[in-house]
């Protein structure tokens, strides 16, 4: 009440309030309950700012709760009571505005891209003699500008043109005609005997409509695959992104307009871009002597293959023609595309349309109230993209081939992953601990490190590397003189220079930032004590040491830290202090402080969210499945919620689709042995068996509710310890044939077996404490003697696992907490 009065005294405009206010008031003779304070006290309130309340029949029952008040008696007219929503308690409101600024929306028509007719299209295409439209061509824009010209004429012709409209649902004749009775019936209620059939064909409609939208639910959703269903799904219970906030501009004034608020996030994004200090730093350490790289040619093939892989989206870019164009016409475009890829390499040029992106402010946090808590994300052209693949494939060849990119690093690399990373470090950490060892963990945070690349240090980097001629022109071109806008809504900012940074967004960017990087482990002095794991910007270096090694490896894990903030500030990336953490490891870890600066000491952490993977000092992951049981319980009855059909297998489907890979995500990191996180972890699919059971089976009439294990066979589920474990063979089967950057013989040790069980034993290091059998190594060696030498032989998944009646047998003998969950 009290911020309604002041909104109230500093508004100098028409005012309309209304809602439901809940007040014990007879507005039709103004008569106030005296024992009633708050309602007295509303009343003030409307006298106080001159407003009149309108509505003086009853709105809930005998009583008027919902209110329209004005401070203007010339703007509200017409006010009148309708009958309610559905089977609602309370009746609509309706009124009328008047008011003469209040113009109709301009109702502007825009491209169907989703409608066009791609037949038609083709036609068109291949009647197209591209050599002559691109004959005498001025430049590369020239060149490029007469392709987006043809393909602007064709989608004319063949996009159609629509208006948003409101939707409106389309019901069946039988519940038309009850709506059309629930109304009659609205209108006579004051008469004997109508108020109860009237509540009662409410209660039938509400029923009707309800059937109707389940079947039509299911209708819709039977059709799509897996991937739309996903998509659909994550539209539909998603939160809504907030709305962007009134940011104060340079001169504190709050922006209102969406314009407004997107120059305001446009100079922010740009104030974080670096200039090059023109000082190129000693990377001598960088390998050399490779075969240049300097040229090639793009093939019309290779085009098409680059095209297969687009994704559907009617996103407009710079040069207003969408992906799926480009995907349904690949094999009519990939010729003229290939012949610009090449004029491209050959000038060494990119288009200006490709130098161009439309950023979208998507923000970090639920409540965001300052342009430092948004990211921009870019859209580029579709054709750049493209391009920059078939570049991209020839420079990874380059690069594998003389092992330019460090084995420390695993981000966006070939056949690495968070997993990979994770595994290796945890499970590293998992066997100094066995043999008493403290471990001093450094959590480095680069600060917007793909937005501060130096572009003049980068290209001299990629030409000591070998990489010349053309291709390093075409580089230089992508890079330099980028520009981009920031969209809200149908607001555009105008334009801004980006001087740094590799262009997030696309293909090249998380490719070039691994180049950036590739000489930071050689700046290192790094061996068996003190080591070094990358993923893209994250950084985490750590020591191992014993009593007597303490003041050494320390002092050596200082003087990295140290090497490596040397090296930040000769390629001008800056480490963010309040970002940087150290997590010290070991019930005898005497916790020597580091520093990134002689006086910017690094904070302690006992508990850090690494990956995605949240872990504490003892290497527990309890708070990691805590957190992931509350996610996927929300977004499980958030599911139900929404949905109302109560088919079994539909929502099964839904489940398997959104709700159960929150639960297994990189579980073979914290796949628990305790059983009370196993059984915590298994509660949410417990939770919704026994929901999609009393839904779809309460018919049926049951006495009794089927165990746990009757509704995963009724259901044709599998437990989820079982999945996990599933998962953990799936992986070691990956790490035996060479599919992730981890190598067999760094972690196990293969042994002849003379028993019957198998004729080889996987072997891995004792562990002595009982928390160390979580380690994925430890407890994957002991399950995997179980299991026939062919089973690394032939192609596996986790579905082909958990289909083979022997092998899902030999799980559910052997892993921990099977027997838990299947007796409760």
């Amino acid at each position: 009440m009290d911020h309604l009065d002041v909104i109230l005294s500093g508004c100098h405009f028409d005012v309309i309030l209304l809602g439901d206010f809940n007040l014990d008031i007879n507005w039709s003779g103004a008569n106030i309950n005296p024992h009633d304070a708050r309602s007295s006290k509303y009343v003030s309130l409307f006298e106080n700012h001159n407003l009149k309340q309108f509505v003086n029949t009853p709105t809930c029952g005998s009583r008027t709760l919902d209110l329209v008040l004005s401070n203007n008696e010339q703007l509200i007219s017409e006010v009148h009571v309708r009958n309610p929503l559905a089977n609602s308690d309370h009746f609509i409101v309706a009124f009328s505005i008047h008011a003469s600024n209040i113009s109709n929306k301009l109702v502007i028509p825009y491209p169907d891209f989703a409608n066009t007719n791609f037949s038609l299209m083709k036609e068109e295409l291949s009647t197209i003699n591209w050599e002559a439209l691109f004959d005498g061509y001025l430049d590369i824009d020239d060149l490029y500008s007469r392709f987006c010209n043809v393909l602007h004429q064709i989608l004319d012709k063949c996009v159609p043109l629509k208006t948003s409209h409101e939707l409106s649902s389309n019901y069946p004749i039988h519940i038309k005609k009850l709506f059309e009775y629930r109304n009659f019936l609205f209108y006579r209620l004051h008469r004997r005997g109508v108020e109860e059939k009237y509540s009662r064909i409410c209660n039938k409609l509400s029923h009707l409509i309800d059937r109707y939208t389940r079947n039509q639910e299911k209708r819709k959703l039977e059709k799509m695959k897996d991937k739309e269903l996903y998509n659909f799904v994550n539209r539909r219970i998603r939160d809504k992104p907030p709305q962007i906030p009134d940011f104060p501009d340079q001169f504190g004034r709050r922006a209102t307009s969406n314009l407004e608020k997107s120059e305001i996030l446009a100079d922010y994004f740009s104030s974080v871009l670096i200039r090059d200090d023109g000082i190129v730093p000693d990377y001598s350490n960088v390998p050399k002597g490779f075969p240049p790289l300097n040229d090639f040619i793009i093939m019309p093939h290779t085009v098409v293959k680059q095209l297969r892989k687009l994704k559907v989206s009617y996103s407009i870019t710079f040069d207003g023609i969408p992906q799926t164009i480009f995907l349904r016409c690949r094999q009519e475009l990939c010729v003229p595309l290939a012949h610009i890829f090449n004029c491209c390499l050959r000038l060494g040029s990119v288009p200006t349309l490709w130098k161009k992106s439309i950023v979208t402010p998507i923000n970090k946090h639920s409540s965001p109230t300052s342009p430092q808590d948004f990211r921009p994300i870019s859209i580029t052209s579709t054709a750049a993209k493209i391009m920059e693949r078939c570049v991209k494939e020839k420079i990874d060849d380059f690069l594998d081939s003389h092992g330019i990119i460090p084995m420390n690093q695993f981000g966006f690399s070939k056949n690495s992953s968070t997993t990979d990373i994770l595994l290796q470090s945890t499970h590293d950490w998992t066997m100094q601990l066995s043999k008493q060892k403290c471990i001093d963990i450094i959590y480095f945070d680069i600060s917007k490190a793909f937005d501060t690349v130096s572009h003049q240090k980068l290209l001299r980097k990629l030409e000591y590397l070998g990489i010349s001629g053309n291709i390093l022109k075409w580089l230089e071109s992508f890079l330099v003189e980028r520009t981009f806008s920031v969209k809200i809504h149908d607001s555009y900012s105008n334009e801004r220079n980006v001087t740094s940074g590799v262009p997030q967004g696309s293909v090249l960017g998380p490719l070039l930032f691994n180049i950036y990087l590739s000489d930071l482990p050689a700046t290192l002095d790094y061996d068996t004590d003190v080591k070094l794991l990358m993923f893209a910007d994250d950084i985490k270096m750590y020591a191992c040491y014993d009593e007597g090694e303490a003041e050494a490896v320390t002092k050596k894990l200082q003087g990295n830290i140290t090497k490596l903030m040397s090296y930040m500030r000769s390629w001008q990336l800056t480490i963010s202090l309040e970002k940087t953490k150290v997590m010290y490891v070991g019930s005898k870890n005497p916790k020597k402080t580091y520093f990134l600066q002689p006086d910017s000491k690094i904070d302690e952490c006992i508990c850090i969210k690494d990956l995605g993977i949240t872990y504490d000092n003892k290497l527990s992951y309890a708070k990691h499945i805590e957190k992931v049981v509350a996610n996927a319980r929300t977004v499980m009855f958030r599911l139900l919620r929404i949905f109302k059909n109560n088919f079994p297998s539909l929502l099964c489907r839904l489940f398997k689709l959104y709700v159960r890979p929150v639960l297994e995500h990189n579980s073979v990191i914290w796949n628990p042995h305790k059983g009370k996180e196993i059984a915590l972890i298994e509660s949410v699919q417990r939770t919704f068996t026994r929901i999609v059971c009393l839904r779809s089976f309460a018919c049926q009439n049951s006495p009794t509710l089927p165990s746990y294990m009757d509704r995963l066979r009724r259901l044709n589920l599998n437990s989820l310890v079982i999945r996990r474990g599933a998962m953990d063979l799936h992986y070691l089967w990956k790490i035996w044939n060479r599919s992730t950057r981890l190598r067999f013989s760094t972690f196990f040790v293969l042994r002849p077996c003379r028993g019957r069980t198998a004729n080889f034993n996987f072997y891995v290091p004792a562990v002595r404490k009982e928390r160390h059998f979580q380690s994925y190594f430890v407890r994957i060696s002991r399950m995997a003697r179980l299991f026939p030498l062919n089973f690394f032989r032939i192609k596996c998944s986790v579905k082909k696992i958990l289909a083979d009646k022997k092998l899902k047998d030999l799980l559910q003998k052997n892993i921990n907490g099977y027997e838990l969950i299947s007796t409760k």
